[in-house]
């Protein structure tokens, strides 16, 4: 018993191509040009008369149906749908860029965020309706909510949900600093989003069986005896004691102990690091780091920057690129490692920034340097924290799916700060 009308590979492809409405080029071959012990057979067609025959008698036979575009679409194409990528913290400076990237690739996206659809920014508001992005809202802010969240039925059963429906769960939840749109002040400090939270996610995510992608920074690191490379990509369990010691910024460690108790949990975590990021802004002080440098020179003009401490800001845009490439590695084939890095490979002070973006401004106001080195080693910051993204260059190289860090340049300066760029030029011509 068999079909009797034949169709091709080639045919075949043709017809999940037209089903799934996909516009890639299927290749196509001869295989009677192989040599015969490599090539199939031509033709296996089965004769179905005899049964046909005996069945038919008893009034018990069914025609084999022709294989069509509809038989495709009701048996293949749901197990080549869409896969499900869910962002927490979908609406910030790394999430914004990475809900395109995921749609880019063709997933179906559902990203988390603390406000409610009607009170996110009109410029969010307006992505997420044209990139057709699910939205929940999940309000983990302090202690007391992220507690109830993960212990009360009430609040988890929607995370809980949206993690069933999902296939990967990507992390960007953290208190980082910087001010929000609307003008709320991140602290960097708290430890129940930064140090606690990640674990439980990581617990829900076990349960129905979702990876986890999370997303830490090069500042778990001391920035002592680093090589020219960067630090290794290794987990922060291991015994290298490069890793920061308690007694520094409470942000550093409780990301660094978010690592550590990721790194004995169940279930398929992978942890990305990345440097400080810069990126499209809803206001002009979003990234909480070189943007304050910024105000505070347009303003105040009152702080000492310094020349010590090697940075390597990167692109929100490279990042989510390199986090796009990541999911789709591991819903495809897997990931080989637990850990990556990934960041710009060239350093720069803040005080070169500073007088970077001075030379583009025009402004002529002095600014004032220091090194932060001959300050005790408590109120000292790391002078060093380059990652080694050689294992992650080398992966995503492997599936030609690798982006380069760029470097931070005039013209990146003037795309990401034209806000204050704006300002400035106001300011000059009064």
């Amino acid at each position: 018993h068999g079909a009797q009308h034949c169709v091709t590979k080639y045919g075949f492809m043709q017809l999940f191509k037209e089903a799934a409405n996909l516009d890639i080029e299927i290749k196509s071959e001869d295989a009677s040009e192989r040599p015969p012990e490599k090539r199939p057979p031509e033709n296996v067609m089965l004769c179905n008369d005899a049964t046909r025959e005996e069945l038919s008698e008893m009034d018990e036979w069914r025609e084999p149906r022709a294989l069509d575009i509809i038989g495709v679409k009701s048996v293949w194409l749901p197990h080549f749908s869409k896969r499900r990528v869910l962002v927490l913290g979908g609406t910030g400076l790394l999430g914004r860029p990475l809900l395109h990237e995921l749609v880019r690739r063709r997933f179906a996206v559902t990203a988390t965020s603390s406000r409610e659809r009607k009170a996110l920014h009109e410029n969010v508001f307006a992505a997420i309706e044209e990139l057709g992005v699910e939205y929940l809202h999940l309000p983990i802010e302090d202690d007391s909510d992220c507690t109830a969240t993960v212990n009360d039925s009430d609040h988890i059963r929607p995370l809980t949900a949206a993690l069933r429906s999902a296939n990967l769960v990507v992390n960007l939840v953290a208190d980082r600093g910087g001010v929000r749109w609307h003008g709320e002040q991140k602290k960097m400090n708290n430890h129940y989003l930064n140090a606690l939270f990640p674990e439980k996610l990581a617990e829900l995510a076990a349960r129905v069986g979702v990876p986890m992608l999370h997303v830490s920074t090069e500042y778990v690191w001391s920035g002592e005896r680093n090589s020219a490379e960067g630090y290794p990509a290794v987990l922060a369990d291991s015994d290298d004691d490069r890793f920061a010691r308690q007694g520094g910024v409470p942000y550093v460690l409780q990301k660094l102990e978010a690592e550590r108790r990721l790194a004995s949990s169940f279930g398929a975590i992978t942890v990305l690091r990345v440097p400080t990021l810069y990126g499209k802004m809803l206001n002009s002080l979003e990234d909480g780091t070189l943007s304050s440098s910024i105000d505070n020179y347009m303003r105040e003009n009152n702080w000492k920057h310094d020349t010590w401490q090697k940075r390597y800001p990167t692109s929100a845009d490279d990042v989510a690129f390199v986090l796009g490439a990541l999911v789709q590695k591991q819903l495809s084939s897997s990931l080989k490692q637990r850990v990556y890095h990934y960041g710009a490979q060239s350093s720069v002070s803040n005080y070169d920034f500073m007088c970077m973006f001075k030379a583009i401004s025009g402004l002529d106001r002095p600014i004032a340097a220091e090194s932060t080195e001959g300050r005790p080693v408590d109120r000292r910051p790391p002078q060093d924290v380059k990652l080694c993204i050689a294992e992650t260059r080398a992966e995503l190289s492997e599936v030609s799916d690798w982006r380069e860090p760029r470097k931070l340049d005039d013209e990146t300066v003037r795309g990401i700060w034209w806000l204050q760029l704006e300002a400035c030029a106001k300011a000059a011509s009064e």
